[in-house]
């Protein structure tokens, strides 16, 4: 349902109704306010089924979405001079690289507590350090994977779960208990690049899999293993790069649409003089009215949206 409907040319009132004011409105302030869900009663779909599934958290679950960044690479495939490198720094004592993650990746969304005021930044550290400890108690061997995800409720992307259950009847199979438990058992090595994931859905959908996705040309559950080569689309070059909704696949740009949808921009114009920036302004590093006038590339499409929803979350309240 996704693919259908975001493939299309869709109202930019959409979108505006969706990140900016539908999702704080449903999930509040302290998370992403991000739905897949809500083309589904505006379509009446909701009305044509007695229970919506959804397979939010799998990748949680069973892949390695939140899998350490070392801890990926040690299970990464490797050529022979770069495997032959990581057997001589081993040998020599010499440190293996470090592979940040980036700030927008939801592995790397911590680094983003650098851009808070120096006070809010150091409550923010000690508060993450006390739960790591407390995850560490349950979890000696993951803890470090695990305190991004659990309990289920403290997922970054729960917000999909949440948002779906106040519009619609929906269900998702990956917040059961006996999903969970047996996600406690998997090795890491099996949730590396999604692999039994992958084989788990090849064998439930079968022939109703034999569809290719629309951004890599392969079929659902398929491998670089399995020797199908990737088609990796690309926007449409004819199309002004400069327009919010011209994407390859069923996912909107978050970049493009905070910096060039005509919406954003006038909440933007009528935000800057808000006296939400006078909350805000202290907790940040930075100016709020500044940041809020335009788009900051060093923080990431992440910081920028939160900040964004903060601003018109506040603002909604002082005028009510």
């Amino acid at each position: 349902m996704d693919a259908t409907i975001f493939s299309l040319d869709v109202q930019e009132d959409y979108f505006q109704r969706l990140l900016l004011s539908s999702g704080p409105e449903l999930l509040g302030t302290e998370r992403r306010a991000m739905i897949h869900g809500l083309c589904i009663p505006e379509s009446g779909l909701d009305d044509q089924f007695d229970v919506i599934l959804g397979g939010q958290l799998s990748d949680t679950y069973l892949k390695d979405h939140y899998m350490p960044k070392w801890q990926r690479e040690f299970f990464r495939p490797k050529g022979t001079k770069e495997s032959l490198g990581v057997v001589l720094r081993r040998l020599l004592n010499i440190p293996q690289p470090i592979h940040l993650p980036g700030i927008g990746s939801n592995l790397g969304r911590y680094r983003l507590e650098k851009y808070l005021s120096p006070e809010i930044r150091q409550q923010v550290r000690s508060r993450r350090a006390k739960r790591l400890e407390t995850v560490r108690e349950l979890r000696p061997q993951t803890a470090e994977e695990w305190v991004k995800f659990w309990p289920t409720s403290r997922q970054d992307d729960l917000a999909h779960i949440m948002g779906n259950s106040k519009l619609f009847s929906f269900e998702t199979l990956f917040s059961h208990r006996y999903i969970i438990d047996f996600a406690t058992k998997l090795l890491p090595e099996d949730r590396y690049a999604g692999s039994i994931a992958s084989q788990a859905f090849s064998i439930l959908y079968g022939k109703l899999g034999d569809v290719q996705d629309a951004n890599t040309g392969r079929r659902p559950g398929d491998t670089a293993l399995s020797g199908a080569k990737p088609v990796k689309n690309g926007p449409d070059k004819s199309i002004d790069t400069k327009r919010w909704n011209n994407v390859s696949d069923s996912w909107f740009d978050m970049v493009a649409l905070q910096k060039f949808a005509p919406q954003w921009q006038s909440q933007r114009e009528r935000l800057v003089q808000s006296s939400a920036m006078e909350i805000l302004d202290p907790i940040i590093d930075r100016s709020a009215p500044q940041l809020m006038q335009a788009y900051a590339e060093d923080l990431g499409p992440t910081f920028n949206q939160m900040f964004f929803q903060l601003a018109m979350a506040i603002d909604d309240k002082q005028h009510k």
